[in-house]
Order: C-alpha cells, then structure tokens, then sequence
C-alpha cells in the first residue's frame, strides 16, 4: 500500500468528521489524544496495573499478586494506542509497536532523506530497542500526518519518548523540530508514577503528585496559561498545590484526578471540558476543578470532552456533545459543561474508561468492552461494510462490542480511529482503521482500510 492511498484515506475520514462536529454546533479547533490514563476502580479480576499501558488494567485484584497470567509468547500486559500506531508493553519489561512509523514512533528503523524513517509501516510488531524495565506505556499523535510518538515510564521513575519531536513532544529539551527519533529519548524526569500522550503533547504525574507536561502548548494543554507555544521540556503544571493520582491528556484539553478523587482540567475553552469558568461565565484555560462531579477514579480525554469512571463503576460525560460522544441519547448539541451519566448502561459496572478522537471505550466488571461515538471505520466494533464505509457512522449510547471476553484492557488510538484490546493471557485484537497497518495486518489490495470486527495481532 503506497503512502499516497492512506494519506487520501486518512484525510477523507478527517473531512467527513470535521463535517460531523461543525454539524453538531461543536467549535472547529485545529490540532491524542488524546490519549488517556486510566487507572480504573477495583474490579476484582488480578490484574496488576503497575504493568499497564496507556490505559491500564484494574488497580487492586484484592489477591496476592503472582505477576501477569501468560499462555502465549510473546505475552503482552500493557497496551498504548496513538493516532496510527500500537505499543505492547511485554511480561519481560520490552515493548514492541506496529502501525505507522513515518516518525519512528514504534521506535524501530534508520532515519532516511527527508527526515522519515524505513519501514514507515510495519504490520509486524517491532522491538524498541534499548527499552527495558518498561512498567507503563503511553502513546500519542495525529492519524493523519503520522506525527506520532511514544513515551515509557521504567520501573526508576524515568520515563523515555521517540517518534516525532516536531512540537516537543519526546520533553528531550531539543529545537521540537526534528521530525523523525526513532531512538528513544530520555526527558530527564526521575520521579514519575503515571505518564499519558495526547494529540502534540504529554504529562506525568510526579511522586509529590505534581504533574509536569511538555509538547504543543497553543491552548494551554501543557503550561496555562498559553505564554509559550511549546514546551521542549516537562514544566511543572501551576494548580495551585493541588496535588494529583492521574493524569489523562486529550486533543486541546487536559485533565487529572485528585488523590481525594475530585477531577480538574484545563486546555481548550469554549466546550467544558478544560479550563476554569470566570465570574462572568467565560471559560479561560487556566487549571481548575470540574464542578459536580465527585468521587473519581478516572478520566479519559478525548476531542475537547472528557469522561470520568467513578469509584461506583458509572461513567459520567462532559464537554463536547458531537455525533454520540457523551453517550447520550438526548444530551443536545454543542458544549455540555456538567457532567453527566451516559445512558443504556443500567446495571452495568466498568472499570476502565479510555477515549479515541470521537468517542469512548469502557471495559466493565464481565471483562467486555462497550463503545460509543464515531463509528466510520468501525471504531465501536459495530455495523458492516455498506457502499463503502461502515454502518451505522454514529452510535450514540455505549454499545457492547461483539465477539470479545475475557478483556483485561483497553486501548484507543486517542486521535485515531482505531481500538485493541489486550485479552487475559496476553494476545491483542484490534479493531477500526487500518490505513497504516495498525490493527496488525495489511488490508487486501484494492480492499478497505477498515474491520469493525475484533482481529488478533500476530507478534
């Protein structure tokens, strides 16, 4: 597949949600992340998730921990999704990445004319060299420019990026305008317990629960308020002594969840999910408490929304309300600043909360998965092939996904449009986008870049 077709793929299925959200009354910012870190409520499953990914598996089996249950080789227990990329984190501390390596984000390759890296692509899961005593993975960067990057937190707190640094997002300390570092990079920080990649930026919570962010800095999603547009390096986030447990970093917006279990945020305005309401009711970018809503155990950040798992197993939705992404059957158009349950979910308890570019996955206490949101390349793991595209484009309350159990985790590409799940034992299946061999196969000459069905990845 040449990179002219997935480059006219990517941008096609840009263009219809961008039509999508400016449909929806949402603003039109230009800018994974989004990704998230989860760090879910005890579902009583035994997985650990001091060896978790991006978005990581239940904090407290409530058992003595005798280390990941394996029955296959290599046998993966932590998984990080980025705009086009996936990273494994494996039994033995090495981490390995398929997907999109124009930048080297799965941290393999040579760096050839032009400022990328061969192979650009690969299907294969890749060993990252030099990455060892890896306890945590995140992942972050666009689908469409294959700006991606990587970042691992070792076992000593220190955590390393590679891939893209074009808006400092590896925190190394370059110029933030080399394109390609397929070697890891170290960022200097000595003391971090959780790390997450969003769109062009990252943070880390540190051990005295500061967090420190580095990367693109245009809405304040690394430093508010936005006095430099990148941080090359990890600056220590201003919240007023406000100390932190998690951190989840989305598109344009940030936000972290309190050691008591309040939830703050801040980035992008205008929509709720970042940023500090002023006195006259404007929304600045400044860090500062969401308002009614208590009791958190963990956020996602998507595309200028956040969702929040609380410590009762429910999920609550704010922000940006576009083509289903808060899980509402009636939740209206445009910004919905309070948070709010997502609906036909009665009954069900999750434990893990994690978001794409355009909606949402939560794993619950069954170990299936439910998604909802932004469904054209079959992100929800719903709907078939139909003239072309898949069917039906938006689902708008949380839907199970069909054929998966047994899930320890979940993780979403955060500005992508694709979803793995790491299944107890240590295989992966992903879904959605294909476009740059991120599900863990080449699609079929002249076939569709998408698979709304759950596919293992061969290692």
């Amino acid at each position: 597949m040449t990179r002219s077709r997935v480059v006219l793929i990517a941008a096609c299925s840009l263009s219809a949600f961008a039509f999508a959200v400016a449909c929806g009354g949402g603003d039109d910012n230009n800018g994974d992340n989004g990704g998230d870190a989860s760090t879910p409520v005890d579902s009583g499953s035994g997985t650990d998730a001091t060896v978790g990914g991006d978005s990581s598996p239940p904090v407290d089996s409530g058992t003595p921990d005798a280390g990941p249950f394996c029955n296959v080789t290599p046998c993966a227990i932590g998984l990080a999704s980025g705009g086009v990329h996936n990273c494994a984190l494996i039994a033995d501390g090495t981490v390995r990445c398929w997907g999109g390596n124009l930048r080297g984000a799965l941290g393999s390759g040579a760096v050839v004319d032009g400022g990328t890296v061969a192979p650009p692509i690969s299907a294969t899961p890749l060993a990252v060299a030099g990455e060892s005593n890896v306890v945590r993975v995140a992942a972050g960067g666009f689908y469409i420019a294959d700006l991606g990057f990587t970042c691992a937190l070792h076992a000593n707190k220190t955590v390393d990026c590679w891939g893209s640094d074009q808006l400092g997002t590896l925190g190394a300390g370059g110029d933030a305008s080399t394109f390609a570092n397929p070697t890891p990079q170290s960022t200097l920080l000595t003391n971090a317990i959780d790390v997450s990649a969003g769109l062009y930026a990252a943070c880390a919570v540190l051990s005295s629960g500061d967090v420190a962010c580095w990367g693109d800095n245009a809405l304040a999603q690394v430093s508010p308020p936005a006095t430099s547009a990148i941080y090359a390096s990890p600056n220590v986030l201003n919240a007023g002594g406000t100390k932190f447990a998690e951190v989840s970093v989305g598109y344009l917006n940030a936000c972290a969840v309190t050691n008591d279990g309040h939830l703050w945020c801040w980035g992008v305005p205008s929509t709720g999910a970042g940023g500090h309401i002023t006195d006259g009711g404007v929304q600045d970018q400044l860090p500062a408490e969401v308002p009614g809503i208590d009791s958190v155990a963990s956020v996602a950040s998507g595309y200028e929304t956040a969702c929040a798992l609380k410590t009762d197993g429910s999920i609550w939705c704010f922000g940006l309300n576009a083509i289903g992404m808060l899980g509402r059957v009636d939740g209206g158009s445009g910004a919905q600043p309070t948070p709010a349950p997502v609906d036909g979910v009665t009954g069900t308890k999750f434990t893990q909360i994690t978001a794409h570019v355009a909606g949402f996955c939560a794993l619950d206490t069954a170990s299936q998965v439910w998604c909802w949101g932004y469904n054209q390349n079959g992100e929800t793991g719903l709907g078939m092939i139909d003239g072309g595209s898949v069917v039906p484009v938006e689902v708008d309350v949380p839907t199970k996904v069909d054929g998966l159990s047994n899930v320890d985790q979940i993780s979403v590409g955060g500005m992508a449009f694709h979803v793995c799940a790491l299944i107890h034992g240590g295989a992966v299946k992903c879904w959605g986008s294909d476009a740059f061999d991120e599900l863990g196969f080449a699609p079929p000459d002249g076939g569709l870049p998408y698979f709304p069905t759950p596919t293992t990845v061969t290692f």
